[in-house]
């Protein structure tokens, strides 16, 4: 008679996977946001406004944890805001860096602006479109974004310098998407 050998079995690791759900609001209105986006890491979220404006909100992880299990009020709210003003119509897109100090923005007004997240501030305007901008995206390497539009053209720039790199064109409409 033969022997059957037992396979010890692995043990079952605890999921570990939680949702948070924070909602984004501007004014009392979520209608007046027009684009969001997260950091990489999850600690800020640039939403970009109708209006022009991006409110660029800091997530307080552990006071996100203190309003989760119905602490005493945090010392500091969940969520801060701080507001950048400089597109002069919707904001249709932004772009954390991967290392979360700049973010870009794009907007109907043709401007891609570089913002410093730590001194929420403006840092560059890159004027080369001149048609609204629907999408804007860091390179893995943060230091080149791409820009896609209303024009179907999709530039390429270098945060070193204004103009652009290269533009790839061709497609026969606007170009809503575009990542590397």
């Amino acid at each position: 008679a033969g022997t059957v050998a037992a396979k010890a079995a692995k043990p079952r690791r605890a999921c570990t996977a939680s949702v948070c759900v924070v909602r984004f609001s501007s004014g009392g209105e979520a209608s007046d946001i027009s684009s969001i986006e997260l950091s990489p890491t999850l600690r800020f979220a640039a939403c970009g406004r109708s209006d022009g404006a991006i409110d660029l909100c800091h997530v307080s992880r552990e006071a996100l944890l203190e309003s989760r299990f119905q602490a005493p009020l945090p010392a500091t709210p969940p969520v801060t805001r701080s507001s950048l003003f400089g597109h002069s119509g919707p904001v249709y897109s932004s772009s954390f860096s991967k290392d979360n100090n700049f973010l870009l923005s794009a907007g109907q007004d043709g401007m891609v602006r570089l913002w410093s997240v730590r001194h929420a501030a403006a840092l560059v305007a890159y004027r080369a479109h001149g048609h609204p901008v629907f999408h804007v995206a860091f390179s893995p390497h943060n230091s080149q974004f791409l820009t896609g539009g209303y024009d179907g053209a999709l530039r390429i720039f270098t945060t070193e310098r204004r103009a652009t790199l290269r533009v790839l064109a061709g497609h026969p409409s606007e170009i809503n998407h575009a990542t590397f």
